[in-house]
């Protein structure tokens, strides 16, 4: 998308001004004439210059999510617990198959690295909007998730994220129930499923002999 800005330019030696004030002059025969024909003249003596200006980048803010990602995970001391397939189905789920892909070789070169997270928690907080910070703070409940792994240090370590992207902290506690509740249902429709599978199994075993 690109954006215009316009300035307007007079012509010191623009010539209706002059043919206008004479004629005006010669067909009203007075002042008025002179100055009324003047000033269509010095109208018509000017120009609308626009100038077109180049559309701004757009930033990949994805990397900013992994950045904080392995920091993340890090902190919380889940490299490692959490298996390369579960990270890439994650990095999947929200990023697509192919950037996924092609960026989980650096996603985990990252878990390797020292990582300073405080200017690009200040790129996000001069820049995003809310709806993306909670965006990237459920992300990063979701991409560091274990089911049996203490989640202090990783839940203490995004609170200070979304502290550092000036993001609420009543904000962030909603997010966290929204996100706790639908692991709860998805356990609870796995179990479900689970155990109807089983029953079955156990109802059809008697014809099977």
């Amino acid at each position: 998308m690109r954006t215009t800005e316009w300035k307007l330019v007079f012509k010191p030696f623009g010539y209706h001004k002059l043919l206008l004030a004479l004629f005006g002059l010669f067909l009203m025969g007075s002042n008025s004439g002179f100055i009324i024909g003047l000033i269509i003249g010095i109208i018509m003596d000017c120009e609308l210059i626009f100038k077109e200006q180049p559309a701004k980048k757009t930033t990949d803010n994805r990397i900013s999510y992994l950045m904080l990602a392995a920091f993340v995970l890090q902190a919380g001391e889940l490299d490692g617990r959490i298996s390369n397939e579960t990270l890439h189905r994650r990095l999947v789920s929200k990023f697509g198959e192919v950037y996924a892909t092609k960026r989980f070789a650096f996603f985990h070169e990252l878990l390797r690295q020292r990582i300073q997270v405080e200017a690009i928690c200040e790129q996000i907080k001069l820049h995003a909007d809310l709806k993306d910070k909670k965006d990237i703070i459920l992300f990063l409940f979701e991409i560091t998730y274990h089911p049996t792994a203490p989640k202090e240090k990783a839940t203490h370590t995004i609170n200070y994220l979304a502290a550092r992207i000036n993001l609420p902290y009543e904000d962030v506690k909603t997010i966290y129930r929204t996100f706790s509740q639908q692991h709860q249902n998805n356990y609870n429709s796995n179990t479900k499923t689970y155990t109807e599978k089983t029953t079955q199994n156990l109802i059809y075993i008697p014809y099977l002999i």
